[in-house]
């Protein structure tokens, strides 16, 4: 989702939302479909790391699903310290190339 784009803005809001409110977001934005996904991080308005508990790290995420009402958030985190999210296929119906992952599970090794 380019950089300037206004829904890139609706869904920073709604997961801002959920944060420091001037927070900002460093990261890929990609949408599939009607899913989004955001893996990055979360900066102050100079571009420095905004960091989190319980890791003290700037790892944010966040899965976004368009529904006939508009976009909801369904999922986030910030400051986790590993690729949980990785589940979100399975627990929320997230396409998985939008995660990054290409083979179903029955497949990988």
């Amino acid at each position: 989702i380019p950089v300037a784009s206004n829904l890139r803005s609706e869904l920073f809001d709604l997961l801002r939302s959920k944060t420091r409110p001037a927070t900002q977001f460093s990261g890929s934005l990609k949408s599939f479909c009607n899913w989004a996904f955001f893996l990055g991080g979360t900066v102050d308005s100079s571009g420095l790391s905004l960091r989190h508990p319980p890791h003290d790290n700037d790892d944010t995420v966040g899965l976004w699903l368009r529904t006939e009402d508009g976009w909801i958030l369904v999922a986030h985190s910030f400051g986790h310290s590993d690729a949980f999210f990785q589940l979100w296929p399975e627990q929320y119906g997230a396409p998985r190339e939008l995660i990054g992952m290409s083979q179903s599970p029955e497949t990988e090794q």
